[in-house]
């Protein structure tokens, strides 16, 4: 019996090779053939990406030209010194043009980490988690955090895969301290944020150890590499200054949290500025991952450990929400979180398509209620220019929240912060530089002992840092009318972010100053001017943008400036600003003629009681409006004379008295029963319209007021008084020349009308 040779004993499965022939080599391959080759994970990721690319642009949508910095600028804050660490790549500014991406390339790249880490996650809970987890994430701003976020997914994915193999290879050793050498060194190159890797890290490199000794296997060389990768790390901490510190900023922001009215963001996260329901969505989220945790076959103490880490940091601080958050996300997504009813379940083509479905819905809300903000933002800048006004010199930023937009600017290198937002370097300073701009936003300037004991007043502190200009959050509108007036700050730029003041002392700011306070008052009072370029004062932006501003009008006591930058719509926000610009013009007529405004003080009124019929205005925006209308109360119970200046039977004139009263204190429907009562007249007609009209448009209202004011029936000198309504309605709407010509007509009738010195104001600033 013959053998069969060896060599096929030990491939018995191997056929004769083919031979090469000509077809080998000219037959093109098929198409369809290489993409079933690519992998199945492939069309997956590419439908998440699409979802979160979708979600990221509704949620973007009015701030695609807005830059964003990868790696943070160089920190050149006038009191940093030598103390402040900066990353590695920041200290090239030749290279930081690299790292400063428009807004529709950050979308991208981060819809690529985002939906890295919800395809792992579909392995280990339901599809619904996941979808909540995208929609939470892509809707939250990351402030900055997404190269951290990187590399924090990349070290996690490090230690899965050391933690999936129990014996180490010498091979394998040093593959993974070279990815630690690796990631450690790219997280101290590029971010702030370097501790929450460098942290996984640590645990990584603990979980080699224990396997070596476990195993008895390369223990000297493991050993001896663990102790290099420290040494490293300890060889920076001593050379490098401030790198201890800013390693400690997750532990700090908790512990030692600067003060709320200095950074609101790093506040816990419920009761930062912008909590809503995508971080809702989030918590419950990381609810279930803990719920995975505890119900997991195979758990492990470091995993809980990382767990409560990175919760208390996406509680404790609004700052850090998104990245601990994604921190969690990349932590459940391991094998070790995969509960026995969701082993089997792989990424199901239907609940991807779900989630597309989702983001499309999303973004079609999103661009059908903003599209006025969309448009908004392409035919007007969002914010002022700083580097036009050519000016240099330190800057003092109220809300430090703030900073980081103005780090960005062309301007940050002649308008350097005295103070950012870095709370590693300054949060043992932060008390002291928040009572420091509290007692600017109050004008307390001399020396006074405040009530902690410590010595107060700004002076001291401004006459060292010699501050070029101070920067009001737009939101902080009690410091920003205290300054309207008689401080020597006044207000060089307006945006619906901040307001920019500059001193009126300070020749170099002189100029700007000058313009900035033409261009504000021909907003106020319209009138022929050459060269009007309002953008260099006040940027108006979209709908949004332009309430904000209005209220900045209005604290500013440009009360018919705030009515004229509104949107025309009906949102109870811009019902809000409507209310305080007309409570605020109801409060100048009082203030200057001892005499309520009949129109305006009862447009407010009216506009006030809609708005509280409300649900959805806020308690705060209520109690403004309250405190507003009783102290024009107040000051008509007061101040106020009479302003009828026509004489009439006794009867008749406490009828009228009655009637005005009750239209001032917001009483129509009492008023409209005595109307009938009155004799037929001007002074009827004025008062029916006032009761009847106070919620209908500007325009309307001075129809029909000039309606009464019509040859053949001037019977008395009430029309001085409609004269002057129809002059403000008027200047209202920006029509000058009709207002010059009514205000004048008020001015020209023989009556001694408290309004007349008003008038003549308003015609001096027309013709001026």
């Amino acid at each position: 019996m013959s053998k069969e040779p060896s060599r096929h004993r030990r491939h018995p499965a191997k056929g004769p090779k083919p031979s090469a022939g000509p077809s080998a080599t000219t037959t093109p391959p098929d198409r369809k053939h290489l993409l079933s080759r690519l992998p199945s994970q492939f069309g997956a990721w590419g439908s998440w990406w699409a979802a979160c690319a979708i979600i990221l642009v509704a949620a973007s949508v009015t701030r695609f030209g807005e830059p964003v910095a990868l790696i943070p600028p160089i920190d050149n804050s006038l009191l940093a010194g030598g103390e402040a660490w900066n990353p590695w790549l920041s200290r090239f500014p030749s290279l930081m043009p690299l790292f400063v991406w428009p807004t529709w390339l950050a979308i991208a790249a981060i819809a690529v980490l985002i939906a890295a880490v919800a395809q792992r996650t579909l392995r280990c809970t339901a599809a619904g988690c996941v979808i909540a987890m995208v929609v939470g994430l892509c809707q939250i701003d990351p402030h900055g955090g997404f190269l951290a976020a990187c590399l924090t997914y990349a070290a996690i994915r490090l230690r899965d895969r050391v933690l999936a193999h129990d014996e180490p290879s010498r091979d394998k050793s040093l593959r993974t301290f070279a990815l630690v050498g690796l990631i450690s060194g790219a997280a101290l190159a590029t971010t702030l944020e370097m501790a929450i890797p460098l942290a996984i890290l640590a645990l990584t490199v603990v979980s080699v150890c224990q396997q070596a000794i476990a195993n008895r296997l390369r223990v000297g060389l493991i050993l001896g590499l663990t102790a290099g990768w420290l040494l490293l790390l300890i060889g920076l901490f001593a050379l490098q200054p401030g790198l201890l510190a800013a390693m400690m900023r997750p532990l700090t922001a908790i512990i030692d949290r600067p003060p709320e009215s200095l950074m609101p963001s790093m506040q816990v996260v419920w009761k930062t500025p912008d909590f809503g329901w995508p971080h809702v969505v989030v918590l419950l989220f990381i609810i279930d991952c803990w719920r995975r945790w505890f119900m997991a076959r195979s758990t492990r103490l470091s995993d809980g450990l990382l767990l409560a880490l990175f919760t208390a940091l996406a509680v404790g601080s609004g700052r850090y929400f998104w990245l601990a958050s994604l921190a969690i996300a990349c932590t459940a997504s391991s094998d070790r979180f995969v509960l026995l009813q969701t082993a089997e379940q792989t990424s199901n083509r239907r609940w991807r398509w779900a989630a597309i479905g989702m983001a499309m819905a999303l973004l079609a809300a999103h661009l059908g209620l903003q599209r006025h903000e969309i448009l908004g933002s392409l035919s007007s800048a969002r914010t002022v220019d700083t580097g036009q006004w050519n000016l240099a010199g330190p800057v003092v930023v109220q809300n430090l929240d703030l900073a980081n937009a103005w780090e960005l600017q062309d301007a940050r290198q002649t308008l350097p912060l005295v103070v950012n937002d870095r709370w590693d370097i300054y949060g043992d300073f932060y008390p002291q530089y928040a009572a420091i701009v509290n007692d600017w936003s109050n004008w307390r300037e001399h020396r006074y002992v405040r009530s902690d004991g410590q010595w107060g007043g700004f002076r001291k502190w401004f006459d060292e840092w010699n501050p070029k200009l101070i920067v009001v959050d737009a939101n902080d509108l009690s410091t920003i009318r205290h300054h309207s007036l008689d401080s020597p700050w006044k207000t060089l730029g307006i945006d619906s972010d901040r307001v920019i003041f500059a001193q009126t002392d300070d020749r170099q700011a002189s100029a700007p100053l000058r313009e900035a306070a033409r261009l504000l008052s021909i907003l106020e009072i319209p009138r022929p001017a050459p060269e009007v370029h309002f953008e260099r004062a006040i940027a108006f932006g979209g709908p949004s943008d332009s309430r904000k501003v209005s209220l900045v009008l209005s604290a500013l006591r440009f009360p018919f400036a705030a009515l004229r930058v509104l949107p025309d719509d009906d949102q109870t926000e811009t019902e809000y600003a409507r209310t305080m610009a007309l409570l605020e013009s109801a409060h100048r007529t009082l203030r200057y003629t001892g005499v309520p405004s009949l129109i305006d003080q009862t447009r407010a009124l009216a506009h006030s009681q809609k708005l509280f019929a409300r649900s959805d205005l806020q308690p705060p925006q209520r109690q403004q409006i309250e405190t507003a209308i009783e102290t024009l109360k107040q000051q008509q119970r007061i101040g106020s004379v009479d302003a009828s200046s026509i004489r009439r039977n006794r009867e008749q004139q406490d009828l009228e008295n009655t009637i005005r009263d009750r239209l001032l204190e917001g009483e129509f429907t009492e008023a409209t029963v005595l109307l009938p009562k009155l004799n037929h007249g001007a002074l009827r007609d004025l008062l029916e319209v006032t009761a009847t009209m106070p919620l209908q448009p500007t325009r309307n209202i001075r129809a029909a007021l000039q309606a009464i004011n019509q040859p053949g029936i001037r019977d008395s000198d009430d029309f001085a008084e409609i004269h002057f309504y129809v002059g403000t309605c008027s200047i209202e709407l920006g029509d000058f020349d009709a207002a010059l010509e009514q205000l004048r007509a008020h001015l020209s009738w023989d009556t001694s009308h408290p309004h007349k010195d008003l008038s003549a104001a308003f015609c001096g600033q027309i013709t001026n």
